[in-house]
């Protein structure tokens, strides 16, 4: 499915793609496979169901990701001290430094 979902997309929209969004894709996928996504009330049944519901899903992983960061890019920017801030995803850190 991740390759599939990747090769849909055009090359620009890949670069700008970060290694957290590629665990989001990655949950994304999982939660389609254990049935915890739907669309219209049922299980992505179609390739093209399925794309649509990797699409948003996606987008909505990368804006709530994007939230965190950018409320610990604002602490570090305030923070007169050295600052360092982890966020923990699936198991990965994401480190961030003033």
């Amino acid at each position: 499915m991740k390759e599939i979902f990747l090769s849909k997309l055009s090359d620009e929209i890949k670069s700008k793609l970060l290694p957290e969004h590629f665990d989001i894709l990655d949950e994304t996928i999982e939660n389609i496979i254990e049935g915890r996504t739907n669309i219209n009330g049922k299980a992505p049944a179609t390739a093209n169901e399925i794309f649509i519901v990797i699409g948003y899903s996606l987008v909505t992983g990368i804006q709530a990701f994007e939230g965190i960061k950018k409320a610990a890019v604002k602490l570090l920017k305030e923070s007169k001290e050295k600052t360092i801030v982890n966020i923990n995803y699936r198991g990965k850190t994401y480190t961030y430094v003033n």
